[in-house]
C-alpha cells in the first residue's frame, strides 16, 4: 500500500556509495542511520574488493567509520586511507553531493521504501564523473598531478 506521504527525508548518513567517477557503481541504501557494523559490512563486503594499490579513501569522523577492521580491510588492498579534519561542510565535497540528491529527490518524492531506493538509483546516475571533480574543487581540493 502506497504511503500518504513521502518515505522519511534522507539523512546524510543513509547512502554511502563509492564514486562513479571511478569507474564504479556501487551504492547501499539503508532504512537506518549507519553504524559501525554497517559500516564494516560495506567496506569488506563492497568497497575493498574494488580498491586498488594507491587508491585513496576518504572518511570523514563519524565513529562508524572509525571501528576496529576499517583500516585493516583498506590497507590490506595497499590503498591509503585519510580521514577529514573535525566535520566542516564547506571542506566536505559529499554534502554538495548529499544537497543535489536531496533536492531531486524532493521534486518527486517516494511513497515506498523500494520506490526510494529505486529513485535514488536513477538519481545517482546523473551524478557525471566530472560533477563529482567539480564537488571537490569548490571545496577546496586541488588535483595533484
Amino acid at each position: 500500500m502506497p504511503r500518504q506521504r513521502p518515505v522519511r527525508a534522507l539523512e546524510d548518513d543513509d547512502v554511502h556509495r563509492w564514486p562513479a567517477s571511478l569507474g564504479d557503481d556501487r551504492a547501499w541504501v539503508l532504512d537506518w542511520a549507519m553504524d559501525g557494523d554497517a559500516f564494516k559490512a560495506y567496506v569488506i563486503q563492497v568497497l575493498a574488493p574494488t580498491l586498488r594499490r594507491g587508491d585513496v579513501v576518504v572518511l570523514d569522523n563519524l565513529p562508524a567509520h572509525k571501528v576496529a577492521g576499517i583500516r585493516e580491510a583498506i590497507t590490506a588492498r595497499h590503498a591509503q586511507i585519510f580521514y577529514l579534519p573535525p566535520y566542516s561542510s564547506d571542506m566536505n565535497p559529499i554534502e554538495m553531493a548529499f544537497s543535489k540528491l536531496k533536492a531531486l529527490l524532493r521534486q518527486k518524492p517516494a511513497r515506498t521504501v523500494d520506490g526510494l531506493v529505486e529513485r535514488i538509483g536513477q538519481l545517482l546516475d546523473r551524478f557525471t564523473p566530472n560533477e563529482c571533480a567539480n564537488f571537490f574543487h569548490a571545496a577546496g581540493y586541488q588535483r595533484s598531478m
